[in-house]
This record gives C-alpha cells, sequence and structure tokens, in this order.
C-alpha cells in the first residue's frame, strides 16, 4: 500500500460509508460518500479538493464518460446525471413508493457501454432491510437504458 486515508466523520476527508471510487482522467479520486450524501474530490495525493453536496440521497456508484459527463445512482432517488462540472443535466427514477411498479427500489450499481446506453444495478435487499418488504425484482436486477440518437439539426 502507498498510503491511505480518511477517517469516520462528516467533514471534509471524512467518510461515513465510503461506496464507490472514480478515478477521472485528470487523476482526481471522486469517492462516493454514501452515509453523507455527497461525492469528495481529491487529488492522487489524498487532498481535498472540493465536494457535491446537492440533493444526493445515499449515492452508491458513479461512472464518468469520456466526455465528461457524470452518472450516480441513488439508493433512494434512482440516477442522476451532471456536467463534470457539477451542473444538473437530468434526474430520474420514481416517485411511486409500489414496490411493484417503481423503476427503482435500490439503484446500487451504475455503468455505461461504449455506445452510451446506461445499465443500473439494484440492491433489492438493502430495500428489503431498509424497509421491512421481501421483494423479487427477477428481471428488472440490471435495467438497460438505451441512448437515443441525436436529434436532426433543423436548417
Amino acid at each position: 500500500m502507498l498510503f491511505s486515508w480518511g477517517e469516520p466523520g462528516s467533514t471534509p476527508g471524512q467518510f461515513r460509508l465510503p461506496h464507490a471510487l472514480w478515478v477521472d482522467k485528470q487523476e482526481r479520486v471522486w469517492v462516493v460518500d454514501r452515509e453523507n450524501n455527497r461525492i469528495q474530490i481529491f487529488n492522487g495525493q489524498e487532498e481535498f479538493l472540493s465536494q457535491w453536496v446537492v440533493c444526493l440521497d445515499r449515492p452508491s456508484d458513479i461512472y464518468i464518460d469520456d466526455e465528461g459527463t457524470v452518472f450516480i445512482s441513488e439508493l433512494r432517488a434512482g440516477v442522476s446525471i451532471y456536467t463534470i462540472d457539477g451542473k444538473l443535466l437530468t434526474r430520474w427514477g420514481s416517485e411511486v413508493q409500489d414496490t411493484e411498479t417503481a423503476l427503482f427500489l435500490a439503484a446500487h450499481a451504475i455503468a455505461v457501454d461504449s455506445h452510451g446506453d446506461l445499465y443500473v444495478g439494484e440492491a433489492p435487499n438493502n430495500f428489503a432491510r431498509h424497509y421491512s418488504v421481501r421483494v423479487d425484482r427477477g428481471a428488472r436486477t440490471v435495467q438497460k437504458f438505451a441512448r437515443l440518437p441525436p436529434m436532426p439539426q433543423s436548417q
């Protein structure tokens, strides 16, 4: 091990369940600090640079594509997509609390393929423990969302 950092807590550089990591093209380390409802960003020498505390609801995973689009799965909210500078582009999930019809129960993992299609993995057991409900998502444990083709330019 070269070095490590962090300790329990809620101030910058402290964590309450660091849940996922991503190293971007600039060698910054993005840490999903789930129970503090934030993303912390460090340089490669463990120095705190900034944090995102923008309406995140128990973020669980992060993916940053080649264009600098940041995809975040959130246990309660679903999926949020931001610019690399932290501007919210879109957020979607399900306002429906019905376990049969909700789009996501506990979005837990996120990835994007070479076509720009988005994959979201669920953690229904986490939801079940939290809400005392047993849910079998069946084929919806991993969901794929196809990227829409660009709209034609009007002339």
